[in-house]
């Protein structure tokens, strides 16, 4: 069994902690943070059921949304349990998209997650990685609330 605390503290410092226990695999659960997390950085927030309760195929592939939208929930949503390469990224992205995307429109997006601490590098530019950064890694880029989230999992607990 895995452990999830969420614990929200708002602008006075007052902590509001909420856990529990589950039973999902961490890849699904690390899913699920990703759509929370992506869902809180939307300018205009969608429903709660569009956020939770849609089929991943429908999430991901959505056509109507632009194509940067698609592409960072490909990302968060496929990639927030490790390491990956633009490489990665584009097959996944190619695959679940039906087209074709363009090496350097992957590099330049995955380089503005990275401004927008969405993402973390590694490497030189022959042997870049990236990786989905957890809550609260990272400086955040948007000075609208000081509302920290910390979201983590622990096994066996």
């Amino acid at each position: 069994m895995k452990k999830i605390s969420v614990v929200i503290e708002d602008e006075q410092g007052e902590k509001s902690v909420t856990e529990m226990g589950v039973e999902k695999p961490l890849h699904e659960i690390y899913m699920l943070i990703g759509r929370f997390i992506e869902g809180l950085k939307s300018p205009c927030s969608p429903s709660i059921d569009a956020l939770f309760f849609t089929h991943d195929e429908d999430v991901l592939t959505r056509s109507s949304d632009p194509l940067v939208k698609r592409f960072k929930r490909c990302v968060i949503y496929e990639f927030s349990d490790r390491w990956f390469t633009s490489k990665e990224v584009k097959w996944k992205f190619d695959r679940d998209n039906e087209g074709e995307i363009k090496m350097s429109t992957v590099s330049t997006y995955l380089l503005r997650m990275c401004k927008e601490n969405i993402l973390e590098r590694k490497g030189d530019r022959n042997n870049r990685e990236y990786r989905v950064l957890s809550p609260g890694e990272g400086s955040s880029s948007s000075s609208e609330s000081n509302t920290n989230i910390l979201i983590s999992t622990k096994d066996n607990i």
